[in-house]
């Protein structure tokens, strides 16, 4: 009993003794040191300023405060993006909370500038679409820091922007090169309201407005003021990879597409049937009465007195399926041209072929792309294609003679696009050579780059305007207008 006793004496003792321990050990004492209560306030104009104190990233930003400062003499930076750093010393006393307000822009060495230059002095400046009333060469000191849009406007030039950064203390030079526009005009998706750089066929309608036909953006018209674009999303074209257009008598615009052909009227589409399925339109000739001459590459189709006829391998004497254009001639002849098959001419009802074969490793050159007339003779245009044997140039006819004429050494070597035949009978020859024109062979006109506005020799079709404009289609370039008439040279 006594031991019991005992037990429980001893175990109420190290239970006081323990609970006694724990009560030191949660105890608190004074700080050894003061807490700092020191208060700076920061602001900027612009805010959103980063606040460094002492060179230690305080991780705020304008406006905001630091507390519990010690006191002391601080250093504190402001750094935002674009501005000068700036750096201010406050001694932090308890009794003082201070207020701190930074105007960047009341000190000119925040501020920036621009230096306005262009290749073409005289240009008027535009700075965020206001005219600043200044022309080039010129400059404009005291600018608020950011990204302004500098625009330059001379007459025959064509309009050209860029942005440019300000920053503190530094004049920016915002230079550009003005594309001269008083002879040679260039249209891009970029610059204008074209929708392509691929280029395949020009037509002039009997409004005089231009019609521009791409390979992977459908069909555009201008008017001189306005682009007006048809694809595939917005009206009844069936293909965006359009290959030739044609004017109809009435002024529809006849379509021709990697998938078949279409008619526009200005209002309405409407589908042009006797195509092949799967065959590719590659040349289009109407030839009055309602009549039609489509090339494809399954043959060639023929619509006349409300019928459809079909020309194919099938036929005597015809060259071949793959065609690539048509044309009936001022003797009412027709012709067609193939790849690598020759050439035909059907006359009252009776195909004649020819193929030709000038190479003495007996490969024919007869990659043909175009046929045209002048009234006198017919034209021809083919590919060069060193591999096939194919010499590419220039082909005539002659009816006088009745004889091909391949004798034109300007043109040897190469790839002839399209011949487009002027109404006073002057040829304009794309080729991957540049443009080239001429009413006598002997006396060609040449227009490549380098030496004219073009930014490339690659010129797949050409057209003349009634103003004495010569329009000319590029395979990756783009559009381009050539005043010829304003041209001296």
């Amino acid at each position: 009993m006594i031991t019991r006793i005992t037990l429980l004496i001893l175990s109420f003792v190290l239970i006081s003794i323990l609970f006694i321990s724990c009560e030191k050990e949660v105890s608190t004492s004074p700080p050894s040191e003061p807490v700092p209560i020191g208060f700076v306030s920061i602001e900027s104009n612009p805010p959103g300023a980063k606040i460094y104190e002492d060179g230690r990233n305080s991780g705020l930003v304008t406006p905001d405060s630091l507390g519990w400062l010690e006191e002391k003499e601080y250093v504190f930076t402001l750094k935002k993006n674009l501005y000068r750093d700036t750096s201010f010393s406050i001694r932090v006393l308890e009794s003082e909370p201070k207020s701190i307000f930074i105007d960047y822009h009341s000190n000119p060495r925040m501020l920036g500038g621009i230096i306005f230059t262009t290749n073409l002095t005289g240009a008027q400046v535009f700075v965020n679409d206001d005219d600043t009333g200044l022309k080039t060469p010129a400059e404009m000191k005291g600018l608020i820091p950011g990204i302004y849009k500098v625009k330059y406007v001379k007459e025959n030039c064509r309009d050209d922007s860029l942005l440019v950064t300000v920053m503190s203390n530094i004049m920016v030079d915002a230079a550009m090169s003005l594309r001269d526009t008083s002879i040679w005009v260039d249209y891009t998706p970029v610059n204008s309201g074209v929708q392509s750089y691929q280029i395949t066929d020009l037509l002039i309608d009997h409004q005089g407005f231009l019609w521009v036909a791409s390979r992977d953006a459908g069909i555009s018209k201008f008017t001189g003021a306005e682009w007006i674009n048809y694809n595939e999303s917005n009206s009844g074209l069936i293909s965006d990879n359009v290959s030739v257009m044609e004017l109809g008598e009435f002024g529809e615009i006849i379509i021709g597409t990697n998938t078949g052909a279409v008619k526009f009227d200005g209002i309405s589409w409407s589908g042009i049937g006797g195509v092949p399925n799967s065959a590719e339109v590659k040349g289009l000739d109407y030839i009055g009465n309602d009549s039609l001459l489509i090339a494809t590459t399954k043959g060639v189709v023929l619509y006349a007195n409300r019928r459809w006829e079909l020309f194919d391998a099938s036929v005597e004497n015809f060259p071949g399926d793959v065609t690539t254009d048509v044309m009936k001639d001022f003797k009412g002849k027709i012709w067609v041209t193939t790849t690598m098959t020759g050439i035909g001419r059907l006359n009252g009802g009776e195909w004649r072929k020819w193929f030709f074969d000038y190479d003495p490793l007996e490969n024919p050159n007869n990659l043909f792309n175009t046929v045209n007339h002048d009234g006198e003779r017919i034209w021809f245009g083919l590919s060069y294609n060193v591999g096939l044997g194919a010499w590419g140039g220039l082909m005539s006819y002659d009816y006088t003679s009745e004889t091909f004429i391949v004798n034109y050494p300007f043109f040897a070597g190469r790839t002839i696009y399209d011949i487009n035949v002027t109404d006073e009978g002057e040829k304009l020859v794309s080729t991957n050579d540049g443009l080239h024109t001429f009413f006598n062979t002997a006396q060609v006109k040449s227009y490549r780059r380098g030496t004219t506005g073009l930014t490339t020799d690659n010129i797949i079709c050409s057209i003349l305007d009634a103003n004495g404009n010569i329009w000319i289609g590029t395979q990756s370039h783009g559009l381009f207008k050539y005043k010829r008439y304003l041209d001296k040279k």
